[in-house]
């Protein structure tokens, strides 16, 4: 059921997967590191029957927390439970994860503890459903995160033309105010020639490091047993990280790209601003 045909994820990797141990292992040497958000995804995390012990341990760290989850086969009591351990928590509803029916019980939703985000995986032959689920996202008073389906090597192509996507996405910006999160840096990084950074960075299941990043399937070090920040100065994560720089795929990978466009204050507001009306609400 959980298998979109334009994600690998669901396909296993080599290394199989870690431990409750070796997970919060880990955590210890993000925490070790310059990481500042540790964002727990899939597949998906709330089939781990240990999601809840590791969720409390990264919490006390000095990191912001995030999950990501599809809201398919979990159980909503332990959902509930694993907020207090969270900052932040996206739900990915769109055709791939077959759970559009989550859009009619947002309400349910918006009672959840942590702030929360729909996420949006569009594919190309979606682009003209959009509308119709932001407008039930706005009308909840919640915020969504939209992104393109990437395009992952031995994966079935569902990217949307990134011209006609940035198109779509801001004038649904215009038309509900306040809603969509995702940065205009990000629809105008997807449309470069090439080149992202490493400011994000992606660990697979058994505990290895994609670097640059994990469309182009390079793993660098375990970060079991191996030192990110002592890795990140070395002269091979030089080399990496040029790599990526010249890169010319064009994949449109929603953490990479939108992670660099923050570095501007142009596209750091357009993300913040569906925010200021909360934080005035704050304030005041």
């Amino acid at each position: 059921m959980l298998k979109c045909p334009f994600c690998d994820v669901w396909k296993g990797g080599e290394g199989g997967e870690l431990d409750t141990y070796e997970v919060l292992r880990v955590l210890d040497n993000l925490a070790s590191s310059s990481i500042v958000v540790i964002s727990f995804e899939g597949g998906e995390p709330f089939l781990r029957d240990d999601i809840e012990e590791i969720l409390s341990y990264a919490k006390k760290k000095p990191i912001y927390t995030e999950l990501t989850t599809s809201g398919v086969c979990v159980d909503w009591e332990c959902v509930r439970r694993c907020t207090q351990h969270l900052d932040y928590l996206h739900i990915s509803i769109d055709e791939g994860h077959r759970n559009l029916h989550l859009l009619d019980e947002l309400q349910d939703l918006v009672r959840i503890r942590c702030s929360l985000a729909i996420q949006i995986v569009v594919r190309q032959k979606d682009i003209g459903a959009l509308e119709a689920k932001i407008e039930k996202i706005w009308k909840a008073g919640i915020k969504t995160v939209v992104m393109p389906a990437v395009h992952i090597q031995g994966t079935h192509c569902a990217y949307p033309d990134p011209t006609s996507f940035k198109r779509e996405i801001i004038r649904l910006k215009k038309l509900f105010p306040g809603t969509i999160i995702t940065s205009n840096g990000y629809l105008n990084a997807i449309s470069r020639k090439r080149g992202c950074d490493t400011a994000s960075i992606i660990i697979d299941a058994d505990g290895s490091l994609y670097y640059p990043c994990h469309i182009l399937k390079t793993k660098a070090i375990n970060t079991v047993t191996q030192s990110l920040e002592e890795f990140l100065s070395t002269h091979k994560a030089k080399t990496l990280r040029l790599k990526g720089r010249r890169c010319s795929r064009r994949c449109g990978w929603y953490q990479y790209f939108a992670t660099s466009s923050y570095y501007s204050p142009i596209s750091s507001y357009s993300s913040l601003r569906p925010y200021l009306k909360d934080i005035v609400k704050l304030a005041g």
